[in-house]
C-alpha cells in the first residue's frame, strides 16, 4: 500500500498535527544543538582544573624553598606566656616524612630567629569523615592508600630561645636570650642548617669534654657545615664555676645503650695532660 493511500484514511487535523509535531521536533533538536555548541564554547573559555597539573610559574628565591611548613592560627591561637607557649605549625605534604619528634627548627622574625624544638606531632582530618568504621577499615586495608591532602599534619613547637646578633666594640657574635617574642602567622618553619645556631641555641660550648654528636631519634643532626655533624661538649673549665670533674653527674640509659663506654670516655678525657685543676690549699696541678 502506498503512503498516499494510508494518508487518505488520516483525518486532516491529525495530519496537520503530525506535520506540526515533526516541525516542533526538528526545531527542538536545532535549539538543542545550538545550546550544546554554546556550552562547548563556554567550556573552552575556561581551563580544566587538574590538581596534579604542574604550573609553569616563576619561582621566587626567598630562602624558604626547604621550609617544613608555616605557623598557623587555624587550630590553636598563638600564645607565649611566662608559664609556657602554644605555637602550632602546619607541615606541608612534601616535608612530612622529614619531621621527627624532637626536630630542631628555626622560625624567623626578620632581624632575629626563634630557636624551637618539636615536642608534639598530630594528624587532623581535613574534612569531617568518620573513618572509625568497619567499611572504611576494610577499604583501606584492601587498597592501602592514604592521600595526605585529606589530613592536616600539625607540629607543636617548644620555644627554647631567641637567637640574635650581639654587637660589641670588637665586632658582633651570635647570642641567645629567653623566648620573649611571638612569631607571626604564616611565618615559615625552617630546618636548622647552621652549626653555630644549633650550638648557640642549645648553649653547647665549642670545647670541653666530648660526649658525642648531637642526634634526634637516633639520627645524627646534620648541617651545611663541614663536617656536617654537631659535636656535643660539656664545659670543663672555671668560666661557670667549678669544672665538671668536681660536680655530680648522672649517666642513665637502658641496657646496651653505652653507659659504661661513655663513662670510660669521660674519665679518660679528665686525665688528659691538657687538663689542669686547682686543688684547695695546693698550687695548680
Amino acid at each position: 500500500m502506498r503512503d498516499e493511500d494510508i494518508l487518505a484514511f488520516v483525518p486532516k487535523n491529525e495530519e496537520n498535527g503530525s506535520k506540526g509535531s515533526k516541525k516542533e521536533k526538528e526545531r527542538h533538536l536545532s535549539l538543542k544543538d545550538e545550546s550544546a555548541q554554546e556550552y562547548q564554547q563556554e567550556e573552552s573559555d575556561f581551563e580544566d582544573y587538574e590538581p596534579e597539573m604542574e604550573i609553569d610559574a616563576p619561582v621566587i628565591e626567598n630562602g624558604f624553598e626547604n621550609a617544613f611548613g608555616i605557623i598557623t592560627t587555624g587550630i590553636d591561637p598563638l600564645e607565649i606566656t611566662e608559664a609556657g607557649a602554644r605555637i602550632t605549625g602546619y607541615i606541608s605534604t612534601s616535608r612530612r616524612s622529614d619531621i621527627r619528634l624532637g626536630t630542631y627548627v628555626i622560625v624567623p622574625y626578620g632581624d632575629e630567629d626563634l630557636f624551637a624544638r618539636i615536642w608534639k606531632l598530630q594528624y587532623l582530618q581535613e574534612y569531617a569523615v568518620d573513618d572509625a568504621t568497619e567499611i572504611h577499615s576494610r577499604r583501606m586495608l584492601r587498597f592501602n592508600h592514604t592521600d595526605e591532602v585529606d589530613y592536616k599534619f600539625l607540629a607543636y613547637l617548644d620555644p627554647i630561645c631567641i637567637l640574635y646578633e650581639q654587637n660589641t666594640s670588637n665586632g658582633s657574635f651570635l647570642a641567645r636570650r629567653m623566648g620573649d617574642r611571638i612569631p607571626r602567622p604564616n611565618t615559615p618553619i625552617l630546618p636548622v642548617t647552621e652549626k653555630l645556631k644549633i650550638q648557640t641555641g642549645l648553649n653547647i660550648p665549642e670545647e670541653g669534654i666530648f660526649l658525642g654528636h648531637l642526634s634526634v631519634g637516633g639520627e645524627l643532626v646534620k648541617t651545611h657545615a663541614v663536617p656536617p655533624t654537631v659535636p656535643y661538649y660539656l664545659r670543663n673549665d672555671y668560666s661557670m664555676g667549678d669544672p665538671l670533674i668536681f660536680r655530680h653527674m648522672l649517666v642513665c640509659g637502658s641496657t646496651g645503650t653505652g653507659k659504661t663506654f661513655l663513662t670510660k670516655n669521660i674519665l679518660r678525657q679528665f686525665m688528659s695532660e691538657d687538663n689542669r685543676y686547682n686543688l684547695r690549699g695546693s698550687p695548680e696541678k
